[in-house]
């Protein structure tokens, strides 16, 4: 039987929603069930067809559950056979295909569902057996993690990456998270192939506060055109020495810099530096 929606104002005050069940009255025939139920099961995958022996009926509702639960979920609520939000359990044809199905048992069944939401009974219920497990995806890569450990350097908040020694391993520099500390610290730590590992540079530590100001992480750049990245930070050039960061070559004439950037502004091959701070 057929029931109503209405919307509109109500008393003229506000808008309202009604929906006035149809509790008796004239009700209209239940399609055929439909019949003949067909799986034709493909590796993970299956399709489900039906014969529906009414012609007028263009509409169906699948229910499929298998041993880890629900497939797909009728838009038919089982318990009291209201219609619900149609969905994935809806389809127009007399067939559906699912793909991706893990190995076990599935149950399914169909019911017809006439233009004015009038259902049939489901149809008896049809099974079928998935004997292959899903195949694993390859991965086109593969992740694995390589901790810094440092137990005096516990928070860390910023890092930069670059090859300082041209191993074609990319090495890290990493900030201290400066909320935590009053003056933040930086170090570098070079990946060792052989360890798997990645090593503190033991002769390269700065502080990157000053006074309130927090400067900026370092960045690297090839500064003497050496082919050894150099370490540029608010304190100046630390040229890179066989991997080591001890001698400042160039230093900036701010009271409190606290951003440095490497670049070559006249495009003469030499790096440049803008500087900001106070």
């Amino acid at each position: 039987m057929q029931d109503i929606v209405l919307t509109g104002v109500e008393n003229n005050d506000f808008f309202a929603t009604r929906i006035l069940r149809n509790d008796g009255g004239f009700g209209v025939s239940a399609p055929s069930i439909p019949k003949n139920l067909v799986s034709s099961v493909d590796q993970n995958s299956v399709n489900l067809s039906w014969e529906n022996p009414d012609p007028e009926i263009r509409t169906y509702n699948i229910s499929l559950y298998g041993d880890a639960g629900q497939v797909i979920l009728p838009a038919i609520n089982f318990f009291n056979n209201t219609v619900q939000i149609p969905g994935k359990g809806y389809t127009q044809n007399l067939f559906i295909e699912i793909n991706g199905l893990d190995e076990g048992s599935y149950f399914w069944s169909v019911r017809a569902n006439s233009g004015s939401d009038v259902l049939s009974d489901f149809s008896i219920e049809e099974s079928f057996e998935i004997t292959n497990p899903l195949p694993v995806d390859p991965s086109p890569f593969e992740l694995s993690v390589i901790s810094i450990n440092d137990e005096d350097f516990p928070r860390k908040e910023d890092f930069r990456i670059a090859d300082i020694d041209n191993d074609y391993d990319y090495d890290i520099v990493v900030q201290e998270d400066a909320l935590f500390f009053e003056t933040a610290r930086e170090r570098v730590f070079r990946f060792d192939a052989s360890l798997n590992a990645y090593l503190r540079l033991e002769n390269y530590e700065i502080s990157t506060g000053q006074g309130n100001i927090q400067s900026s992480i370092s960045e690297f750049s090839l500064v003497d055109n050496d082919n050894l990245l150099d370490i540029v930070n608010y304190q100046g050039v630390f040229n890179n020495v066989n991997n080591t960061f001890e001698n400042l070559i160039i230093s900036f004439p701010l009271d409190f810099p606290s951003n440095i950037l490497p670049l070559d502004y006249d495009h003469n091959g030499l790096v440049d530096f803008l500087a900001s701070g106070e």
